[in-house]
């Protein structure tokens, strides 16, 4: 599991089912091999809401062995131990910036940038292959650390907060969204067309 940070810091959010006690023992490396000196692993119980954290030791990162967890998650029930899980913090991260015109290519002010992956398999609540952008400084956007893959990139008027994952929505936006295929580190500029009127 591979996590796009800009620092040595990494958290990793594991579901336990009540009553449960869970051990878990891994290493956190950076994208060259090397232990991620100074990072910290933070455990966040769904159930309580209570977050414990841990410093890694001189020796340490984290992607869990066999199976890629990044995605799917990890739900662990009853007692149980895990073993040679490891986080992989990264620095080849991915950025997508730019603006927004309506249609007279007028610069647009108030607009809300959707990016979501091609496949819709990815379209689940939290993904990580999903993104929302408001407006910054000078009208302009920016998006950062979706993991490398193709995207579709709409920008629209309004839409009711809470609802931008609809999956009816985000079809919706397939025909009119900008196409960008995201690699591993690269950096894209856009500038995108308000696609949905206020109604």
């Amino acid at each position: 599991m591979a996590v796009g940070l800009g620092s040595e810091t990494a958290g990793v959010d594991f579901q336990i089912q009540p009553g449960g006690l869970v051990v878990v023992r891994g290493v956190v490396v950076d994208d060259r091999g090397q232990p991620a000196r100074g990072a910290q692993v933070a455990l966040l119980s769904l159930s309580s809401g209570s977050v414990s954290s841990v410093a890694v030791h001189q020796d340490g990162s984290f992607v869990f062995q066999g199976q890629d967890v990044s995605d799917t998650g990890l739900r662990i029930a009853g007692t149980e131990e895990i073993d040679d899980v490891q986080l992989v913090i990264t620095r080849r991260t991915t950025s997508m910036a730019g603006s927004v015109v309506d249609a007279e290519d007028r610069p647009a002010g108030d607009y809300t940038v959707i990016a979501f992956a091609d496949d819709r398999a990815r379209w689940r609540p939290h993904s990580r292959y999903f993104a929302v952008a408001r407006p910054g400084p000078e009208r302009r956007f920016a998006i950062d650390n979706l993991p490398p893959g193709e995207y579709l990139v709409a920008a629209v008027d309004w839409v009711e907060e809470g609802t931008e994952e609809d999956p009816a929505l985000l079809e919706s936006l397939r025909a009119a969204a900008a196409r960008v295929l995201l690699g591993d580190g690269e950096h894209h500029t856009l500038t995108l067309r308000l696609t949905i009127p206020r109604q």
